[in-house]
């Protein structure tokens, strides 16, 4: 629990919450899938855990977020240890509980197991756009950083 820790504006308003990743989490049909709390300013869980959905993925590992131009909110990356794929999550206030209203995976083709280990990303630039990059330790000799642009 805390392996990772970002922050964001996930809901709109002026609402700041942190997001907890807990990346050894075990699930009651899966080990290490992973898993990831929202926490309020003052320390309080105000989610139950957001699981992982692979065995041994490791989701919440790594964690970043980002903000499209024409939003005002921000959006949850999240990778793990061997998810072999990101995912982006937006949440919303819904009866009083944030919850998870769009959940996107991103696995290119010809991606290995540690694809999405890393996980960074710009803010907006003058040109509206912004980038995410995601390491892929396990590639070739070297591993790689594939880059997103984002609008």
């Amino acid at each position: 629990f805390g392996e990772s820790i970002v922050w964001g504006n996930f809901l709109g308003g002026d609402e700041l919450l942190f997001v907890y990743g807990a990346p050894l989490y075990d699930s009651p049909a899966l080990r290490d899938p992973g898993a990831i709390y929202l926490v309020d300013r003052q320390g309080q869980l105000i989610t139950d855990a957001l699981r992982g959905r692979d065995a041994g993925g490791r989701f919440g590992r790594r964690m970043a977020t980002f903000r499209r131009a024409d939003e005002n909110q921000d959006r949850l990356l999240v990778g793990g240890g061997a998810m072999g794929r990101f995912e982006i999550l937006r949440f919303a206030n819904v009866g009083g509980v944030p919850t998870i209203i769009e959940r996107d995976s991103y696995a290119p083709d010809a991606v290995g197991a540690s694809f999405g280990f890393s996980i960074a990303s710009t803010r907006i630039g003058v040109d509206g756009r912004a980038f995410i990059y995601v390491g892929e330790p396990g590639a070739g000799d070297n591993g790689r950083v594939h880059v997103y642009s984002i609008r």
